[in-house]
């Protein structure tokens, strides 16, 4: 790789280990298999309460924190994880925005950004990785999953003010970081060519 591609973004895959089962992966596996049951338990709210929902919805948001957390403390860094990690956020908010769209609770306009925004960002990770190299996360991309997940809470207990501040704050990191991701995509791809 040439220099002019080095970034503050940028990791060479072949520095990450190839280790598979690591305490990351597992949270992060086990975040994406409670997907389902948090679905289920927003669906039956009205029968169950918003207990089980908030339970689940809050525990995918510990386990999204804690396998970063453990993944730096612990240098349990791995391809897959590296790759894994990014992707279950955006299955999860993709799929929790669709949901709370068709559910009434959250404009369509809105959900269809998120998944253009999550569908954009994974072409380009795609496209990359092929180059042998992945961008780093940025601290917004870190923090937009958060306050989505915080937005999706909000939407649960029906304070819906409160929750619009949320989404608005996580549309504008969700954006920004979008806009980040793009530019260092840009300027990697252009670097290895």
């Amino acid at each position: 790789m040439d220099n002019s591609a080095e970034s503050l973004y940028v990791v060479h895959s072949d520095e990450l280990p190839q280790k598979i089962f690591t305490i990351p992966n597992i949270l992060t596996v086990l975040r994406i298999a409670l997907l389902p049951f948090l679905i289920c338990a927003l669906h039956r709210r009205s029968v169950i309460g918003n207990g089980w929902a908030i339970s689940i919805g809050s525990l995918m948001i510990i386990t999204d924190l804690l396998d970063g957390w453990i993944a730096r403390t612990f240098k349990q860094y791995s391809r897959l994880g590296w790759v894994l990690d990014p992707v279950s956020d955006k299955i999860i908010i993709d799929v929790l925005a669709i949901y709370f769209a068709i559910m009434g609770n959250l404009p369509y306009w809105v959900a269809i950004v998120i998944v253009c925004r999550d569908l954009s960002i994974m072409s380009f990770g795609i496209t990359i990785m092929k180059k042998e190299v992945l961008l780093k996360p940025n601290i917004w991309g870190k923090l937009s999953p958060f306050f989505w997940g915080i937005s999706f809470i909000l939407l649960t207990v029906n304070l819906y003010g409160y929750a619009w501040i949320a989404i608005i704050i996580a549309l504008i990191l969700s954006i920004f970081s979008a806009g980040i991701y793009y530019s260092e995509y840009k300027k990697t791809m252009e670097a290895l060519d």
